[in-house]
C-alpha cells in the first residue's frame, strides 16, 4: 500500500439532457428511447421540469425546493444552495415539488395526487434518480478518505498504481448521491495476505458505447441537441445500423458498416463531423438573428448542386 489521503469532493450539477440519458444508462441500464419516454410522462404529469435542456441553471422556485426538503431531512446546515448556471432561458431537469420518491408514492396511494396516467415502477425510479441529483447539487461537499496501492506482475514487467476511497469523514452531498462515476466506498482497505495469480485475458480493441456513453460522446463532440440525442440513436437501431447488446452496448451491424463505408468514400465532406458541428453553429447563429437563414440555405444548396 502507498498510503491515505483525504479528498474533497465537490457534489455534481442537477441533469441536462445528456447527463441524464448517461447515468439513466448506467444505474437503471435504461436505454435513450425508454428514459425520455418516463421524461415524458413525468413533465407532462407536472413532476418535474422539461427534460430535453443544455442548461444547469437552477431558478429561485427550484433553489427553494432542494430548501424545504433538504433543511427538513437533514437540517439548514445541510442546505447550500447553487444556481450552477447565471444566466439562460432553459433550467436544469429537476423534481417540482419538495417530493422524494417514497412522498410521492404515498400521497398518490392515499389519493392527495391523482396523475392522469398510472406511474410504473420505472417512473419512480427515473424520478427518484433525477430527485437524489438534484438534491444532492444542493448540498456541501463531501471528504472521503482515500487509499492508494500500487499493482505488480514482475514476470510481465507490468506496475500500476490504483486508487479508491474507503470512507467518508463527511458525507455532505453522499447523503442523496452516489460516489463519482467508476469509484464507491470500499468499507473495508486492502491487505494483501499473500501474492495473488494473475490472470491473463484478452480485451477487445474495438470500444463499443451503450446509449449513454454514445451521448455523452456527441456531447463532447457538438454533434446533436438535447432533442435530438434519443432520436439518434432509436434510429440507428430501427434501421438495423446497430443493434444493442445484452449488455447494452452498441455494436454495429452490416448494413450499417456498409453505409457508413459509402458515404465516407463518396460523401465524406457533407457527413464528418466537423460538418455537423459547422451546421449546429450555422443554426444557433440563426435563432440569434446574426445569419439570414435564406443565405445559409442557399449556399447549402449551390454546395449541394456540384456534386457529382
Amino acid at each position: 500500500m502507498l498510503g491515505e489521503e483525504r479528498e474533497v469532493l465537490r457534489p455534481p450539477p442537477p441533469f441536462t439532457t445528456d447527463s441524464l440519458l448517461r447515468e439513466a444508462s448506467r444505474l437503471l441500464r435504461l436505454n435513450a428511447t425508454q428514459t425520455m419516454a418516463l421524461a415524458q410522462d413525468l413533465f407532462e404529469l407536472g413532476f418535474i421540469t422539461y427534460h430535453r435542456t443544455d442548461s444547469t441553471r437552477v431558478s429561485d422556485a427550484g433553489i427553494g425546493v432542494a430548501k424545504t426538503y433538504i433543511t427538513e431531512k437533514f437540517g439548514a446546515e445541510c442546505f447550500k444552495p447553487r444556481t450552477w448556471m447565471k444566466e439562460g432561458a432553459h433550467e436544469c431537469i429537476r423534481p417540482t415539488r419538495p417530493m422524494d420518491q417514497d412522498k410521492l408514492r404515498e400521497l398518490i396511494r392515499e389519493g392527495v395526487l391523482r396523475p392522469v396516467k398510472a406511474l410504473t415502477a420505472w417512473h419512480y425510479r427515473l424520478y427518484d434518480l433525477i430527485f437524489r441529483r438534484f438534491m444532492a447539487s444542493q448540498m456541501p461537499e463531501a471528504e472521503v478518505v482515500k487509499q492508494r496501492f500500487a499493482v505488480e506482475i514482475p514476470e510481465l514487467g507490468l506496475r500500476k498504481e490504483m486508487e479508491h476511497y474507503v470512507e467518508a469523514a463527511r458525507k455532505g452531498f453522499l447523503e442523496m448521491w452516489t460516489m463519482p462515476m467508476g469509484s464507491r466506498l470500499q468499507p473495508c482497505k486492502v491487505k494483501v495476505k499473500k501474492e495473488p495469480r494473475p490472470i491473463i485475458r484478452k480485451v477487445p480493441t474495438v470500444t463499443l458505447f451503450t446509449d449513454g456513453e454514445l451521448v455523452q460522446l456527441m456531447k463532447e463532440r457538438g454533434i446533436g441537441r438535447p432533442s435530438t440525442y434519443a432520436k439518434i440513436i432509436d434510429v440507428l437501431k430501427k434501421r438495423l445500423y446497430v443493434q444493442e447488446s445484452r449488455r447494452g452496448k452498441l455494436v454495429p451491424m452490416p448494413r450499417g458498416i456498409r453505409i457508413y463505408q459509402h458515404l465516407k468514400e463518396h460523401y465524406e465532406d457533407f457527413v464528418s463531423e466537423e460538418r455537423t458541428r459547422k451546421l449546429e453553429a450555422l443554426m444557433d447563429a440563426v435563432e440569434r438573428g446574426e445569419v439570414d437563414y435564406q443565405e445559409v440555405l442557399r449556399e447549402l444548396y449551390e454546395e449541394i448542386k456540384r456534386l457529382p
